[in-house]
């Protein structure tokens, strides 16, 4: 069985790639293709991709390409912004991101490759620009939206995981799913999560009792209902669950999103920050300008 792979703009694919390759798997890449297109046709890539502009063939070359792969290969990753749509046998994975902790790593990597960046905050509206802009290009051209997380079996969020923690959690999935259990899955940062609870209300025997059952996964699996507000994610209940992944520094915990009039503040997240001694990245008062969540909705 194949794994098709995309994801946000910054979510680190190309690492993650790296670290699934190490552990037995053949990667496959739309580039790679037009790469090897534009070697059958004897030109450059620079040549190729002059051709393209006018010449809607290629695109269509690179997708018929990619399907008949998907149907030859086998435990291949198709690494395409489109790969979950032709290779619709495969285990679907999207790679979600922060936009600002993206913003971070493609500015930092801008520095070496000496490309114009003024900042962070710069970085941040290139890659929402550019993401939307692909929202739009590939709806029109295949009617469908990459961004529609339902699309995959699994999300998960690599702001706060290690390409190493990633690639495990993704083979633990892949592997499931071949077993027949083809539950899907969103898995989140617990670190980007938002408490509607003051710590000090919750129950700590809860706590005590999710943390001793978890201790061994980078993944806390019980379910908490998650709603999507103004671009940031909120814990409707079993705040319980959120504190216990934080503490135990877990990677991800698993949601499910809903429908719910949920609020936080800067105070009720203080006291998970000084339970679980972390920081989160903004707070519920600030007004997000860009965020990849927006693609979500």
């Amino acid at each position: 069985m194949n794994l098709s792979l995309t994801g946000n703009l910054g979510s680190g694919k190309s690492s993650l790639g790296k670290e699934l390759i190490a552990r037995g798997f053949e990667i496959v890449s739309s580039g790679d293709i037009f790469r090897g297109l534009a070697a059958e046709k004897g030109v450059s890539i620079v040549e190729m991709n002059k051709i393209a502009e006018t010449d809607k063939s290629i695109d269509k070359m690179v997708d018929d390409r990619t399907i008949a792969l998907g149907k030859s290969k086998d435990h291949t990753i198709f690494d395409s912004r489109m790969g979950w749509h032709f290779v619709p046998d495969s285990f679907k994975v999207f790679v979600m991101v922060d936009l600002q902790e993206a913003g971070k790593r493609v500015y930092h990597d801008s520095l070496r490759k000496a490309e114009t960046y003024a900042d962070v905050q710069d970085a941040m509206k290139a890659l929402y620009t550019r993401q939307s802009l692909e929202k739009e290009r590939y709806g029109q051209l295949y009617g469908v939206n990459y961004y529609d997380l339902n699309n995959y079996d699994l999300v998960i969020d690599s702001t706060h995981a290690t390409p190493a923690e990633i690639a495990e959690e993704i083979i633990r999935r892949f592997e499931q799913y071949q077993a027949g259990d083809h539950t899907r899955h969103m898995e989140i940062s617990p670190y980007r999560i938002y408490p509607t609870i003051p710590a000090e209300a919750l129950d700590e025997n809860k706590i005590e009792l999710h943390s001793s059952e978890t201790e061994e996964c980078v993944c806390m699996d019980e379910l908490i209902h998650v709603v999507l507000k103004d671009g940031r994610w909120y814990a409707v209940d079993d705040n319980e669950k959120l504190l216990s992944a934080q503490t135990d520094k877990k990677s991800f915990i698993c949601v499910e999103k809903t429908e719910e009039t949920v609020g936080s503040s800067r105070e009720i997240c203080r006291g998970y920050e000084e339970a679980a001694d972390f920081t989160y990245g903004s707070y519920p008062e600030e007004k997000l300008v860009y965020t990849n969540e927006e693609m979500y909705a």
